[in-house]
C-alpha cells in the first residue's frame, strides 16, 4: 500500500522532471488540462471494457496522470506567481479554457479513486480546490461572454465556450462518485444539471451566430478543433443527469438522441474538413499536425461513450426502437476500440512536436 505522503513526494518529483524534459521550462497552453480529461476519460470509461487492458493497468494509468497535470499545474502556478497568468486570459475566447482546468482536475480525481482508492484523501482534496477553481472559472466566464455578445458577430466563438457546461457538469459526476451517499447531493445536482443545459444553449447560440455572421469562411481554415465540443458538452450532461438521477427517463433519452445527432452532423463535417485540408495542404501540413485542442476530440468520442454506456445500464428495461437500440449496442461494441485508437493517433501527432520542442530532431 502506499500512502499519501509517498504520492505526494513521488508527484512532486515526477513533475518536476517533467518540466525540463517535456518542455524546458517553456509555459504549457491554457488548454493543457485537455489531455488529462481525453486520457482521463478513456481509463474511466473505455478502458475496463478491452479486455487486454482491464486489469493491472489503471493505477500506472493514475499515477501517468499525476504526474502530467502535475507539470501542467506547476507551470500554471507560476504564471500565477510571477504575474504572467493573465497570457491565460487575456482573450475572452481563451478564457473558457480555463475550463479544462476544472473539468481535468475533476476526471484526474475521480480517476485516483478508482484506481488508487488507499489515495481518496487526494482525491477529496482535488475536489474541494477543484470546486474554488470553478468558481473562479464562471467568473472569468462571465466576463468572456459579455466580451463576445458585446463584439457581435466579428468575435470567433468556437465550442471552447462550451466548456462552462463541461465543468460544470464534471463536478457534478465528480461528486456522486466521491460522496454517493450524500442525501443533500441530489438536490444541488439538478440546478447544476439544469445550468449546464442553459450554458450549452447559450454557448451554442455564440457558435451559430459566429458562423453565420462570418462571411466567406472556409471548412478547411475557419472550424476549429474545438467545435467538437457541441455533442461532447452534451453528452457530459447527459451523464450528469444519469449519474445523479435528477432527470427522469424521457429527458435522458432526449439528451441522448441530440447528443447522438450531433455526433454525426460535427464528426461528418470533421471528416470533410479533414478531406479538405488533405486537398489544400497535404497529408503532413493538413493533417499530421499536433495541437493542444485535438485532445478535446479525444475526450468528446470518451465522452459519448461513457454516456452511451451509462444510459444502457441504468435505463437497460427501457424498450428502444430497434434502430436506436442497435446504434447504442454498435457504440458500446466498438467505442472502447475507437477512443483507444484515437488516443494513439493523437500520441503520435505529439511525440514529435515534444521532440522539436526539446530540440530532438523528428
Amino acid at each position: 500500500m502506499t500512502s499519501p505522503q509517498t504520492l505526494l513526494i513521488s508527484l512532486t518529483l515526477l513533475s518536476a522532471l517533467a518540466r525540463p524534459v517535456l518542455m524546458r521550462g517553456r509555459p504549457v497552453p491554457t488548454a493543457a488540462p485537455a489531455c488529462v480529461m481525453a486520457i482521463g476519460i478513456f481509463g474511466l470509461a473505455a478502458m475496463p471494457h478491452i479486455p487486454a487492458l482491464s486489469r493491472d493497468f489503471s493505477a500506472p494509468l493514475a499515477i501517468v496522470l499525476l504526474v502530467l497535470w502535475g507539470h501542467i499545474a506547476a507551470s500554471f502556478a507560476t504564471a500565477a506567481v510571477t504575474g504572467r497568468l493573465g497570457r491565460h486570459v487575456g482573450l475572452p475566447v481563451d478564457r473558457f479554457a480555463v475550463g479544462t482546468w476544472v473539468a481535468g482536475t475533476a476526471v484526474l480525481a475521480r480517476m485516483i479513486a478508482l484506481a488508487l482508492p488507499d489515495w481518496k484523501i487526494l482525491a477529496e482534496v482535488l475536489a474541494a480546490a477543484d470546486g474554488a477553481l470553478w468558481l473562479w472559472f464562471m467568473a472569468l466566464a462571465l466576463s468572456g461572454y459579455r466580451a463576445i455578445v458585446a463584439a457581435g458577430g466579428d468575435h470567433r466563438a468556437n465550442g471552447l465556450v462550451l466548456l462552462t457546461t463541461v465543468s460544470t457538469q464534471s463536478l457534478v459526476i465528480l461528486a456522486f462518485g466521491l460522496f454517493p451517499g450524500w442525501p443533500a447531493l441530489k438536490w444541488i445536482a439538478l440546478p447544476l444539471v439544469l445550468l449546464g443545459y442553459a450554458l450549452y444553449a447559450f454557448g451554442a447560440t455564440l457558435i451559430l451566430r459566429r458562423y453565420r455572421s462570418q462571411k466567406g469562411w472556409r471548412l478547411a481554415d475557419d472550424w476549429e478543433n474545438p467545435n467538437c465540443i457541441l455533442h461532447g458538452a452534451m453528452s457530459i450532461t447527459g451523464l450528469a443527469a444519469v449519474t445523479s438521477g435528477a432527470l427522469p427517463f424521457a429527458v435522458c433519452y432526449a439528451t441522448w438522441l441530440y447528443a447522438a445527432a450531433m455526433f454525426l452532423l460535427v464528426e461528418t463535417a470533421e471528416i470533410a474538413r479533414l478531406l479538405q485540408r488533405r486537398r489544400l495542404y497535404g497529408w503532413r501540413r493538413g493533417v499530421g499536425v499536433y495541437n493542444v485542442t485535438q485532445w478535446s476530440r479525444n475526450f468528446t468520442f470518451g465522452m459519448f461513450y461513457a454516456f452511451t454506456l451509462a444510459f444502457a445500464e441504468t435505463f437497460e428495461a427501457a424498450a428502444l426502437p430497434p434502430a436506436l437500440a442497435a446504434a447504442q449496442g454498435a457504440v458500446l461494441a466498438w467505442g472502447p476500440y475507437v477512443v483507444l485508437g484515437l488516443l494513439v493517433a493523437e500520441l503520435a501527432l505529439l511525440a514529435p512536436a515534444i521532440g522539436r520542442r526539446t530540440g530532438r530532431t523528428e
